[in-house]
This record gives C-alpha cells, structure tokens and sequence, in this order.
C-alpha cells in the first residue's frame, strides 16, 4: 500500500476495499484544542501525547496512551501503542457516518499492535511520521 502525509491520509481517496470514498478533504478531527510545539523534536520536556501534522508537531495532553479529541466533523482517537510518547495510530469518526484507522508503518507499532513487548525508548523525534497506512475505511450509510 502506498505511503502518505498523515494530512493526504484524510483527502479525497479512493477506499482501498468495500468501495467506499472519502467525501471531503478533512484532517484529523480535534487538532485546534492542541497545542501546537516549536521546534523540530518531538523530545520536549513536558510534552504530552505528540502527533506531527504536515510538518508541525502537536502537543495533545496527557501522554497516557490514548487521546480523544472532537470538533465539528467528528472525532479522532489518537493513540501511543509503543509508550514512546508519539502518536503512532489514528482513528476519526465523523458525523456523516464515515471512519477512518491510519497506522504508522514504524516497526515499535507494529509489534505492539501484534502484541511482542516494547521498551519504551526515548526516540520520538526520529519517527517518520510521514509514513502511515491506511488499516480500515468504511461508512455507516
């Protein structure tokens, strides 16, 4: 599958299966509540759950593993499943019925999606977090 921006993940995409499309050009839902990070590392000192958007990173708030945010479009949960403090998966719910779940490709996120135990290691600022795949897409219609 190809690898996208996290912004291009929530564009006008075709559906990679059940035909289902995106119906308008969105972000992840929530991100005017965060607080936006100066600097080019995600490794700041007092900094919450971090998930970087084309190109800005964003501090969420409590770094507890899960973080869901709303505004008008709906709701994105965002989610650190290696405990590095980065956002490493995406799920967004809008209110027109349809859902979307993004994954980094990152290997620490991939095992912890499969269940093999990661150390949790000081390396937010080196994830790539440019690299994401699409995991599921439908609607409710």
């Amino acid at each position: 599958m190809d690898e996208f921006s996290l912004l291009q993940y929530f564009s006008d995409q075709p559906a990679s299966d059940g035909g289902v499309e995106a119906r308008s050009l969105a972000t992840p839902c929530g991100l005017e509540a965060a607080t936006p990070i100066d600097g080019q590392s995600a490794d700041v000192g007092g900094a919450g759950l971090v998930v970087e958007v084309d190109g800005q990173l964003y501090d969420l708030g409590d770094d507890e593993g899960s973080i869901t945010l709303a505004d008008d479009s709906g709701l994105s949960i965002y989610s650190d499943l290696d405990g590095d403090g980065t956002v490493d998966h995406v799920t967004t719910v809008r209110f027109d019925g349809t859902w979307e779940s993004w994954s980094s490709d990152d290997v620490r996120a991939a095992d912890a999606m499969g269940g093999a135990a990661v150390e949790p290691a000081s390396v937010a600022g080196k994830w790539d977090a440019y690299s994401w795949e699409q995991s599921a897409r439908g609607s409710w219609d």
